[in-house]
C-alpha cells in the first residue's frame, strides 16, 4: 500500500464531488472557479498525478546504497527469500522492532559489534553526573529525592 496513491484517490473522490455538485450547486461552483492554492487545485480541468510503478519504486529502492542492501542481499540466489521474509508476516514481533531490525540489517544502526571494532563507543557524561545541581530525577518532577 502506498500512502501517496491513496491521499491522490481520495483527492480525486473529493475533485470528482466538487465538480458534480457544481453542476447544480452555485456555491460549489463559485469554489471551483476560484481554488488553485488547495491541493485539490478544482480550477484545474484534470489533476496531475505522478505515480512510480511498483517495478520503478523497487528500482530505486534497491538502488539505495545504505536502505537498499537489504532488499539486493534478500534477492541474492542462495538466500531463500520466503524464510528470511517470514517474521514480516507472521505478526509475532512489535513494528518497532522490525524497523529496528531492517536498520541494524542495513547497517543504518551501527551494532556494537561495530563500535567495538571502530574506534569505540563515544561516551558521553550524562548531565545529571556532571552538575551536582542536576539529577535524573528532577526530570520527573522529583526533585532532590535520590540527592547525595
Amino acid at each position: 500500500m502506498d500512502i501517496g496513491e491513496q491521499l491522490d484517490k481520495q483527492m480525486a473522490n473529493l475533485r470528482t464531488y466538487f465538480k458534480a455538485q457544481a453542476e447544480s450547486s452555485t456555491f460549489h461552483r463559485s469554489i471551483c472557479a476560484v481554488d488553485d492554492s488547495t491541493p485539490l487545485k478544482l480550477r484545474e480541468q484534470e489533476m496531475r498525478i505522478n505515480h512510480l510503478s511498483k517495478d520503478e519504486k523497487m528500482r530505486t529502492w534497491m538502488g539505495k546504497p545504505l536502505h537498499g542492501r537489504h532488499l539486493n542481499e534478500v534477492n541474492q540466489e542462495y538466500v531463500d527469500s520466503r524464510a528470511s521474509n517470514y517474521w514480516l508476516v507472521s505478526g509475532k514481533m512489535f513494528s518497532e522492532t522490525e524497523v529496528f531490525l531492517l536498520a541494524i540489517q542495513d547497517q543504518v544502526i551501527p551494532t556494537r559489534n561495530y563500535l567495538k571494532r571502530s574506534s569505540g563507543p563515544k561516551r558521553q557524561i550524562p548531565i545529571w553526573m556532571s552538575s551536582p545541581r542536576i539529577h535524573p530525577t528532577s526530570y520527573w518532577g522529583l526533585p532532590g529525592v535520590c540527592r547525595n
